[in-house]
């Protein structure tokens, strides 16, 4: 026979397993989701770094690229999407692609953007090639 003691007793067990469940699928869920955002931001900014560079390339206009171009980028992203898209914000981002680029895809292959955007690059080659070294990225950062 229970008694009411070992109810209330089985029903607190009860509601703290339940909650513990709950708990950890919520904070599991919270990691998942900033893991995510993170990565979607840091994929964002290498690949406006890559327009910033290819636009670059295309146009052969180095030194007063950066003046009006930019600025121009800057203003009108500014207004349609808000903070962060400084001058200086969309100078290191082209900084960071050009940084991590080589590192990027070395040893891999470029896939067809259209059939995974959030994935573009796939092993082709099971030798690594070594990382830029701190110094080669700092001259590459000067550029």
């Amino acid at each position: 026979m229970t008694t009411s003691h070992d109810i209330a007793l089985t029903d607190i067990q009860r509601i703290e397993n339940l909650s513990t469940k709950i708990e950890r699928l919520v904070v599991d869920a919270r990691n998942k989701v900033a893991t995510t955002v993170n990565w979607a931001v840091v994929y964002s900014h290498y690949e406006v770094g890559r327009y910033i560079v290819e636009d670059e390339q295309d146009g052969n206009y180095r030194a007063a690229y950066g003046k009006r171009i930019l600025q121009g980028v800057s203003e009108r992203l500014t207004e349609r999407l808000g903070k962060g898209w400084s001058v200086e914000n969309l100078t290191l981002m082209r900084k960071f692609y050009v940084v991590y680029s080589d590192s990027v895809t070395s040893g891999y292959e470029i896939q067809d953007k259209n059939r995974n955007q959030w994935l573009p690059i796939r092993l082709v080659s099971t030798e690594q090639k070594n990382p830029p070294t701190e110094t080669e990225r700092m001259d590459r950062r000067t550029e």
